[in-house]
């Protein structure tokens, strides 16, 4: 059922529970907050850092699926906004990139928590390559279609590092 999206971490629960038994706190980064699914599940500890709500990266997303897919995700949008919710009331703190992200999650809970802040893009103008690998090499993993990944931006930090180092690769 991992094409169905409620599907991806329900049915490997006993998997999550087991690899994360030792640990007691989390930090979740991800775009949506769907992959803090398993703590939630399971009752864990966890703060998330969260970029968008889930039914706004569906949109963009669902317009390039087949139809039989865009059938799929229609049906599971109801079940995903209940588990959206459910995540994200039983974080103990949540990170937003923006305010518009902080009102979504105040929209998707309706109502505000205190424990919702606006943490903005936890990265910063400068990096110092003595930071970078032996290798000198940076990896980037998203969709070059979707404009939130902001590969234009990455693009402009990469031509910066580069002219510090130019032995340095993307």
């Amino acid at each position: 059922f991992a094409f169905w999206e409620p599907g991806h971490y329900v049915y490997s629960l006993p998997l999550w529970k087991e690899a994360l038994k030792d640990f007691d706190y989390f930090l979740v980064k991800s775009g949506t907050c769907i992959a803090a699914y398993p703590l939630a599940k399971l009752d864990k500890k966890f703060a998330m850092w969260v970029g968008t709500a889930y039914q706004d990266d569906r949109l963009q997303r669902s317009e390039k699926l087949s139809l039989p897919r865009k059938i799929v995700d229609y049906f599971a949008q109801f079940k995903m906004k209940k588990i959206e919710k459910e995540i994200l009331s039983k974080a103990d703190y949540v990170f937003s990139i923006s305010k518009n992200t902080k009102k979504r999650v105040d929209e998707i809970l309706s109502y505000k928590r205190e424990n919702v802040a606006i943490c903005g893009f936890p990265i910063t103008n400068k990096v110092k390559t003595k930071k970078l690998s032996k290798n000198k090499s940076i990896i980037a993993v998203g969709r070059f279609s979707d404009p939130r990944k902001n590969f234009d931006m990455l693009m402009r930090a990469f031509s910066n590092i580069y002219q510090q180092s130019p032995g340095s690769k993307l």
